[in-house]
Formats: C-alpha cells, sequence, structure tokens
C-alpha cells in the first residue's frame, strides 16, 4: 500500500494525492512509478501482509507490518512529522528509494 501525500494538514489521512495498492511479487525490491506535478510530498508505504487491506498494529499502535516513509526517517517515537519524510520533485523524472522497517 502506498499513499501520496503533499501538506502537513493531510499527512497520514484519508486525503491523499495517490493511494494505490502494488501487488508485492518479490519481497527483496519492488518498484513502482507515479505521475506527479511538481512540488513537495511525503509518501508512507506498509507491505499489507496478511492482505486485509489494513496497517496492523499492536495494543499500543505499534505498526507490526513492515512500514516505511520517504527520507527514510530514523529513531522516532509514532509516526515520523511530514516535514521529515518531505522531498521536492523538481524534475521530470525523479526516483527514491524507501526501506522497509
Amino acid at each position: 500500500m502506498i499513499a501520496v501525500y503533499d501538506s502537513n494538514d493531510t499527512f497520514l489521512t484519508d486525503a491523499v494525492v495517490i493511494g494505490d495498492k502494488i501487488e508485492v511479487t518479490n519481497t527483496a525490491v519492488l518498484s513502482c512509478f507515479l505521475e506527479l506535478p511538481l512540488g513537495d510530498y511525503g509518501i508512507s508505504i506498509y507491505h499489507d501482509v496478511d492482505g486485509d487491506g489494513e496497517l496492523d498494529s499492536s495494543l499500543f499502535k505499534i505498526p507490526t507490518e513492515p512500514t516505511g516513509f520517504s527520507n527514510n526517517p530514523k529513531n522516532f517515537i509514532g509516526p515520523p512529522s511530514f516535514e521529515k519524510v518531505m522531498f521536492s520533485f523538481q524534475k521530470d523524472k525523479q526516483s527514491i528509494v524507501i526501506e522497509l522497517n
């Protein structure tokens, strides 16, 4: 599952610029191509291991399925802020790498 956001106000809400479900065929590397207008964005992804369409979490709301964010922020309690995951899309083609943890 992938979600692209364009502001702090919409980050991690249902108000996504692009939201998509991508079938995983290789658990080592997955490529995805998105068409976005130039601007600032933040991306969140998770691997829906059990296929139920929801991010599973523990009693303390800690994700139990692999998650990742643009800029690969580290050492945070709870979800990172939009400022930590924001990147500027300023070219016709641009690649970013997101690691799942």
